[in-house]
């Protein structure tokens, strides 16, 4: 019971508005309870880090705003100082990042607008794109499937600006291991491709373009 008394006797601390200079520089202008920031606050360090946000018990914790120095900003969750949960962040070249986050890194599931103008619907792994996702680009190019370390790598779907659908096998980004690709004239190559190339299978116009069963789309592949 006494630990419950002090508890209660510490939540009822009142909070105040308050400057504090830190002896490297640092500066905290917003609440403050019981001498440490708690409440709505900014923090100012002293290589040009600035946010703006929660603070709980002298912490960063809750939801803020973080410009880094070299002009990035992050709105989103932060915990004990780290960005933890959702967000999204802005750099400066232009790209885009929404969703999850883990320990000051981009991890879980998430959209990025890349500065190439390429987007990416999906799972990313410790800032890598990893996992199962959507990759478009300016050029009409589609691909849905497996990545693994920011290649696409696995199995996965294929649309190529000129027409041609591939499903099969991707390594290190191109056409590898078991596939079949339909061209727009109604060639369909199927077999073994190494880098690219089909090396063994055969190659036939297809009677029925809808014997390449299956569909591309945002929600994930589906057919045979």
């Amino acid at each position: 019971m006494p630990r419950l008394v002090f508890v209660l006797m510490f939540l009822a601390l009142p909070v105040w508005a308050e400057t504090i200079t830190y002896p490297d520089g640092t500066t905290y202008d917003g609440a403050v309870r019981a001498g440490a920031p708690h409440g709505q606050g900014t923090v100012r360090m002293p290589d040009g880090l600035v946010y703006t946000g929660s603070f709980a018990d002298g912490q960063i914790n809750g939801t803020g705003k973080v410009t880094f120095p070299d002009g990035t900003v992050y709105i989103g969750d932060v915990v004990t100082g780290a960005l933890q949960g959702k967000g999204r962040i802005v750099y400066p070249n232009g790209a885009t990042y929404e969703g999850a986050f883990s320990a000051n890194t981009i991890d879980g599931y998430g959209r990025a607008v890349y500065s190439n103008g390429m987007i990416y619907h999906g799972e990313f792994r410790d800032g890598a794109v990893h996992g199962q996702g959507y990759l478009t680009d300016g050029s009409g190019y589609v691909y849905m499937g497996s990545f693994e370390n920011n290649e696409r790598h696995g199995e996965g779907w294929a649309y190529y600006p000129q027409g041609a659908l591939y499903r099969g096998r991707m390594e290190a980004g191109q056409r590898h291991g078991q596939g079949r690709l339909l061209m727009e004239d109604g060639t369909v190559m199927e077999g073994r491709w190494e880098r690219g190339e089909l090396v063994s299978g055969t190659e036939r116009i297809a009677p029925d373009v809808t014997e390449f069963s299956g569909s591309l789309s945002m929600s994930g592949a589906s057919g045979e």
